[in-house]
């Protein structure tokens, strides 16, 4: 539609001169130019007039022996996806009349009707509908010409290489390039067969003996690798080297040629658009190296047009056309890089609360900021680690667990700082909670280091199993613990052994003051406070320090409790024990015995508590025995008797 302001100036231009001068006639073309483009007639002629080209085109490629099953094949894709049918039928059949081949019109009309009478029933053809019906008639409509056996072979290698097409084509019809950013490798292989059976019409077109074809197969493979890597570069040629190998006239040792044309500039891309170029000749020659046919004079003329053309684009359009192969790439990269950011802005904030802590922790009476800041501090350091996913290890431990029988839904590896770090999601057959022993063996395996499960994994009685797996540190501890109450009611002791983060192993043992069901609640409650206390990062001190506040704090009877805690570091063998009122702790390494004491008044009772510390280190093998009080009282305190039993 004209604007007003238009209409008014072509008014006065008419009163004027009686003729509307030539921009407003080119305004008007161009507004009805637009009108038309967008009716539903020329939509449809913008999306159907391709499809119908690359009909036409790819109806008349012929395998060997004759049979032609692309114009079928590529109906029935465009059948598939509802894409521009009857374009697609009329180029088919305009392939066929060109080719002279009665057989393929008559498939491409039975498809159609086909087509035609789903929708008439308001039935949408699904996947096995048009797979099958693209193979039966491109198998069964030439049995109506054959003559004899071969005429037979060739029928039925048509039909199935249509249903194998049609399944591709259909992949590659789907593809709307002005509309996507991430292709995948199957769209990717799909669009160069696609392109390649389109120019497997010209295949017998050459000039002065030189095949345009060829040189634009050359082209494609190159720009394949350069593009996409050696794998898509090697993939697309192989696609291409097996159509026209199968293709009339039949040269099958053109193969080798175009996977080494898309291998070789997919190998030496790093070296940049010239590398890549430098690689094609190289490629050739070696094809002709390894079959004389292959190295003519018109083959070298071909690879200098594909190598002419390849150089001739510009570099706006390689970056145009990269975007569809690094999308993905891409796409991972600032989703990486915008987890990266986030992490690292949490770690900052932890650094300021720690720095605000620390402050605060220099009033007087104020300690337990000050190992708030600790805290925080170790946590902002662990978020600060680097994190590397470990894609081919993670597809490694994948097919290991899948070759050991286990169904595996899911395997990311990544690294953390330099450890490894495996989350597996998959489904346990047996459902008895030792999926994480089961499956370490195996990953170990794979990722060439020990691992370990984190925590205790648990089977659901429904759903899939998730275990995260840990690079193993260079020890590993083993516990085990017996009690027995003095009187009647449960023992007062309390025992812990748990896995801390950074490779840290806790044994502790809380011993209530007195017998019963009191002591183990003062024991318990001890325990409990600080196996969270350490979970949260603080330090031993600290978390002893702050158990005993809150103690002190607890209000009603008073709460006394004896604290043994072994702080063990599994990377280098390391032990800090911790004694507060605690019995003697034994380590024994070998034939010998080694003491460790200390005296200290239980928790719960001072502002201030002062644990005896004791820094040894262990030996592959020790043995060490925490004890309470009580089994010391048992024996009468006779540390003979004692030391015979532990050795």
């Amino acid at each position: 539609m004209v604007q007003p302001e238009k209409r008014r100036r072509a008014r006065v231009w008419s009163r004027r001169e009686k003729a509307p001068p030539s921009w407003l006639e080119e305004l008007r073309a161009q507004e009805r130019l637009q009108e038309f483009a967008d009716s539903r007639t020329g939509r449809s002629l913008r999306t159907g007039l391709p499809v119908l080209l690359l009909c036409l085109f790819a109806g008349q490629g012929r395998l060997i022996g004759g049979a032609m099953p692309f114009a079928p094949a590529l109906l029935a894709g465009a059948m598939l996806r509802d894409r521009a049918v009857p374009y697609a039928a009329a180029g088919c059949a305009l392939g066929a009349l060109v080719a002279r081949e009665p057989a393929v019109l008559l498939s491409c009309a039975l498809l159609f009707a086909l087509y035609a009478g789903l929708r008439l029933a308001n039935l949408r053809p699904n996947d096995l509908t048009c797979v099958l019906g693209a193979g039966a008639a491109a198998y069964l409509l030439p049995l109506l010409f054959a003559r004899d056996l071969y005429d037979h072979v060739v029928a039925l290698s048509g039909g199935i290489s249509a249903a194998v097409l049609a399944r591709m084509y259909a992949t590659a019809l789907r593809v709307r390039l002005r509309e996507r950013e991430l292709l995948s490798s199957a769209e990717r292989i799909s669009l160069a067969l696609l392109f390649c059976g389109v120019v497997t019409g010209f295949r017998q077109a050459t000039v002065f003996g030189v095949s345009p074809v060829l040189a634009a197969l050359l082209f494609v493979s190159a720009a394949a690798g350069t593009l996409g890597g050696a794998g898509t570069g090697a993939a697309v040629g192989a696609v291409a080297g097996l159509l026209v190998g199968v293709t009339e006239p039949p040269e099958p040792y053109l193969f080798p040629g175009l996977v080494l044309a898309g291998l070789l500039p997919g190998m030496f891309r790093g070296l940049g658009r010239y590398g890549a170029a430098a690689a094609l000749p190289v490629a050739l020659l070696l094809a002709g190296a390894m079959d004389a046919r292959f190295l003519t004079a018109a083959r070298a003329v071909e690879g200098g047009l594909a190598l002419c053309a390849f150089l001739c684009v510009r570099e706006r359009q390689w970056a145009f056309l990269r975007g569809y192969f690094e999308g993905e790439e891409r796409v991972r990269r600032i989703a990486a890089g915008s987890r990266e950011e986030a992490v690292a802005a949490v770690a900052d904030k932890l650094e300021d609360y720690a720095g605000l802590y620390a402050r605060l922790g220099r009033a007087p009476g104020a300690g337990p900021c000050a190992a708030v800041s600790g805290a925080l501090r170790a946590l902002a350091g662990e978020l600060r680690q680097p994190v590397r996913e470990e894609a081919d290890l993670a597809r490694e431990i994948a097919e290991d667990l899948d070759a050991a029988g286990a169904r595996v839904e899911g395997v990311q590896a990544e690294r953390v700082g330099e450890r490894l770090r495996v989350k597996l999601r998959l489904h346990c057959r047996e459902r008895d909670g030792l999926c994480g022993k089961r499956l370490c063996r195996v990953a170990a395996a794979a990722a060439g280091a020990p691992l370990r499960a984190r925590g205790n994994a648990v089977c659901p009685k429904k759903g899939p199993c998730e275990v995260v797996l840990e690079e193993a540190e260079a020890y590993e501890a083993i516990s085990g613990s017996a009690s027995l109450a003095a009187g009647e009611g449960p023992c007062g002791d309390t025992l812990t052994t748990v896995q801390l983060p950074q490779g840290r192993y806790l044994a502790a043992l809380a011993d209530g003051m007195g017998h019963g069901l009191g002591a183990r609640a003062e024991s318990r409650a001890a325990m409990d406070l600080m196996e969270d206390f350490l979970l949260a990062r603080f330090s031993p001190e600290a978390a002893l320090q702050a158990v005993n506040d809150l103690l002190l704090r607890s209000g009603g009877e008073e709460t006394f409790s004896t604290m043994d805690l072994m702080w063990i570091d599994l990377t280098n063998g390391t032990l800090q024990a911790l004694k507060i009122g605690a019995a003697p702790t034994y380590v024994r390494r070998g034939k010998r015995l080694l003491a460790i004491s200390g005296e200290a008044l239980p928790m719960g009772i001072v502002e201030k508590v002062r644990p005896a510390v004791t820094n040894l280190r262990l030996q592959d093998g020790d043995a060490l025995f925490l004890l309470s009080d009580g089994v010391t009282d048992a024996v009468g305190g006779d540390e003979q008797w004692l030391a015979r039993e532990l050795l």
